[in-house]
């Protein structure tokens, strides 16, 4: 079979079997209507306004009217009302929110540099001792912003700090 011969068989097949679902089906199952229940809406000859746009219908085609509805809406429980305040009632504070907790870390090595940026050929700022905390708040690949308890801060290696536990 050629390349062509497959994609003709099946689209041939795809016609023939679409004209003969459409020429088998019963001509009355193609006309029933949608709606089978009685509705009170479902006239089969609805009267309409002089003006209206609406197309002309046999009188055997059904057409569905809508009729104006007036909706009441009922609580479905009583409504809440509020608690006054009164002297013997506790006073409400606003609530601070809750501080992140800090990230604080002590210095590994016997002396580490603090740097102005964060890589080793920056400018020193200050020289910190084994053991001082500082607190981390960046981060930068292998570097980390931190504050001493002097007030300085700067740039130090994440290399030579551990967590405070």
């Amino acid at each position: 079979m050629s390349a062509y011969g497959f994609p003709i068989l099946v689209v041939t097949t795809l016609l023939v079997g679409t004209a003969a679902a459409i020429v088998l089906t019963p001509k009355d199952l193609l006309r029933s209507t949608v709606v089978t229940a009685p509705s009170p809406y479902l006239s089969e000859s609805a009267p309409r306004a002089p003006d209206s746009p609406m197309l002309e219908t046999e009188p055997s085609i059904p057409v569905i009217q809508v009729a104006s509805m007036t909706v009441e809406v009922t609580p479905l429980s009583e409504p809440v009302t509020a608690i006054p305040l009164t002297e013997t009632s506790p006073a409400l504070e606003p609530v601070a929110p809750a501080a992140p907790p800090r990230d604080i870390r002590r210095i590994t090595a016997g002396s580490l540099n603090m740097r102005s940026e964060p890589n080793k050929f920056s400018q020193l700022v200050v020289s910190l001792p084994r053991d001082t905390q500082v607190v981390v708040s960046d981060t930068s690949g292998s570097w980390a912003y931190v504050t001493a308890p002097d007030g300085s801060s700067g740039w130090l290696s994440q290399n030579f700090l551990a967590a405070v536990e």
